[in-house]
């Protein structure tokens, strides 16, 4: 069962219409006068969701890169794993960069939600 469906059937159980059922990004951010640091910063994030649990690994494009952190993760290598998270990684998954000047465009996070693929 995937994701959308034990939400579904969760509402369902406590007589929610699913359809009424927002569903909302979560975009991870760091920021740093140093901008290599609010990467590396980013960077652990993305290693923690990855390398923790199944359906945030499942639910990214990368799935090469998300194995090899997954794997570093569970071995106990946090480091490695965090290293492991590429530049585009951090690009397509969150936000980091300066406070000023705006390093990030958010306009790829404006999808509306009806155009999220669930599968």
């Amino acid at each position: 069962m995937d994701a959308f469906e034990v939400i579904a059937d969760a509402a369902r159980d406590t007589g929610r219409d699913p359809n009424e059922i927002t569903v909302a990004p979560y975009i991870p951010a760091a920021v740093s006068t140093d901008e290599a640091a609010a990467y590396d910063a980013l960077r652990g994030h993305l290693a923690y969701y990855i390398g923790s649990g199944e359906g945030y690994r499942r639910a990214i494009a990368f799935f090469e890169e998300a194995d090899r952190i997954a794997t570093a993760w569970r071995n106990g290598d946090r480091e490695g794993a965090s290293d492991a998270v590429t530049d585009e990684m951090v690009h397509a998954l969150g936000v980091a960069g300066t406070p000023t000047p705006p390093s990030t465009d958010l306009t790829p996070f404006s999808t509306p939600m009806s155009s999220i693929d669930r599968c």
